[in-house]
């Protein structure tokens, strides 16, 4: 959809007032669409209202939209970008909390008794759900994940599509989540 609106230009109330227009008309009629997207592409529900709600903020925020030709591409390229950087703060905690524990074990060099045998049950579990997978879905996951290869990288292997290859990992990764939820519980 190209935008009939004059772009919003940088500065003040006016260039809110631009820009709110602009969403008005060209993304907010998309946003069941994305929100589908989201859920599809495994975006977990109580995640979904922050995303969507994250993507609008930096649309308001953006410095200039007048080279958006197709707003829904442009709306789904955002939540994307959205979504990457919840995932890296995630990581960032997850590796502030691996430091924490990497001091700790120069303490103690050996791993707790229980954190082995706990570590050894969990990739149990996670091997058992790898086993009852597809065997396409089971070489995605090994690429991808075990082998660091690129989507397009592990598209190429498989001779697929890379979105045939995000599909596959989506599906495995909901798949591992659920298991691994419910045998946690």
């Amino acid at each position: 959809m190209q935008s009939t609106v004059e772009p919003p230009r940088p500065g003040g109330a006016v260039h809110h007032a631009q820009r709110s227009e602009w969403l008005r008309l060209h993304i907010i009629p998309h946003e069941p669409w994305l929100r589908r997207r989201l859920r599809r592409l495994g975006v977990a529900e109580d995640a979904l209202e922050d995303t969507v709600q994250d993507t609008y903020l930096r649309l308001l925020n953006a410095h200039c939209v007048a080279h958006v030709r197709d707003c829904r591409s442009y709306f789904a390229q955002t939540a994307r970008s959205v979504v990457l950087t919840q995932v890296r703060r995630t990581m960032c905690v997850s590796e502030e909390a691996h430091e924490d524990s990497f001091f700790t074990q120069l303490i103690s060099p050996e791993p707790p008794p229980e954190m082995i045998v706990e570590s050894r049950r969990s990739l149990a579990r996670v091997q058992r759900v790898l086993d009852r997978m597809p065997e396409r879905t089971r070489e995605v996951v090994t690429l991808r994940r075990i082998e660091q290869l690129s989507v397009r990288e592990t598209a190429e292997r498989i001779r697929s599509s890379q979105s045939t290859v995000e599909k596959h990992l989506c599906s495995a990764m909901r798949e591992l989540k659920s298991a691994l939820a419910v045998t946690a519980a």
